[in-house]
């Protein structure tokens, strides 16, 4: 068998494109128990000798008969299939499959998504909520019928499984942006904002996406606070302290209820930039709007030591 193959590798070097040796390749990987790596030298066959399919059909039946409880051969074939764009067979295949071993996820895994670009978009949900059912959560079933789910704009169902996406895998950037998204369509900015400030925080490298698509969401909803104050925190990171403040300002004129929150994040930030008269003269309003005199006078007595002419609220003067 080894002398086989160095002569198969030899055909194959001495023209890259002979289809023969590309199947006679794949018939050797295919005994060797190497299924996945056997279809892709019967794809590359078929697709310099189309009439080759057959040959490389036969070759996997042949395989299965021998072997008839390894499923992993029959998965080949799906791959092989898959590859040369034979996705009705894929289907017959993968529906027997689903009989064979209902236990096996990546087969609920590759019909659905099958499925799903065939168009038969109930019938990929009804099968993967029927794994769902049977306990088979892996990531990639959730992922195929969040993708379902949205494609039937059942959003709120969508939403729930990307959530548990992101709790198995909480690095997932592009489970985060899908999730973002969805709660865009859901009409939640405030969830979607929180989840972009999660993602800026887990990945600095992701702080200006952060800040562009806050941007958008406040364009979107300019009189919601809390996505004001979230973009405020993520200019504050991104070393932009006078947007940040003007951003805490707009949610306060938005909804003065968010006095305490804003004066946590100005008290947060301004260790940060402990000169920056915006902040400081910001976080002093807010303190006065509370009540809290005191450490509002503070920070207006460092601000007049840096700017004698800096003007002082009247209900300051006192402490001057």
């Amino acid at each position: 068998m080894e002398q086989q193959a160095e002569a198969i590798k030899k055909a194959l070097k001495k023209d890259p494109r002979d289809p023969l040796a590309h199947r006679d390749l794949g018939g050797y990987l295919l005994l060797k128990g190497s299924y996945r790596e056997a279809a892709k030298e019967f794809k590359l066959a078929s697709s310099f000798a189309p009439r080759m399919f057959s040959d490389a059909v036969n070759a996997f039946e042949l395989a299965i008969q021998k072997d008839l409880e390894n499923i992993d051969i029959r998965l080949g074939l799906v791959e092989y299939y898959l590859s040369v764009g034979e996705l009705e067979d894929a289907v017959m295949e993968l529906e027997e499959l689903v009989e064979i071993a209902p236990e096996t996820a990546v087969i609920y895994n590759l019909l659905g998504k099958i499925y799903l670009k065939l168009g038969r978009i109930d019938g990929a949900i009804e099968l993967l909520e029927k794994a769902m059912k049977a306990g088979k959560g892996e990531d990639s079933l959730l992922e195929a019928l969040a993708s379902a789910y949205i494609e039937r704009e059942r959003y709120t169902e969508a939403i729930s499984l990307y959530e548990q996406l992101i709790e198995n895998k909480p690095g997932s950037v592009q489970a985060a942006r899908t999730l973002t998204e969805l709660y865009e369509r859901i009409k939640a900015p405030g969830k979607a904002a929180a989840l972009i400030l999660k993602m800026a925080g887990e990945d600095p490298e992701t702080i200006a996406e952060a800040c562009e698509k806050l941007e958008a969401i406040v364009k979107q909803w300019p009189k919601d606070p809390g996505v004001r104050l979230v973009l405020a925190e993520v200019y504050f990171r991104s070393l932009k302290p006078e947007e940040g403040s003007s951003q805490v300002s707009l949610a306060l004129e938005a909804d003065p209820t968010c006095n305490e929150v804003s004066i946590s994040l100005l008290k947060k930030s301004l260790p940060s930039y402990p000169e920056n008269r915006s902040i400081m003269l910001k976080l002093a309003k807010c303190l006065v709007s509370k009540g809290s005199f005191s450490e509002a006078a503070e920070l207006y007595n460092r601000l007049f030591k840096a700017d004698p002419c800096l003007p002082i609220p009247v209900s300051m003067a006192i402490f001057r």
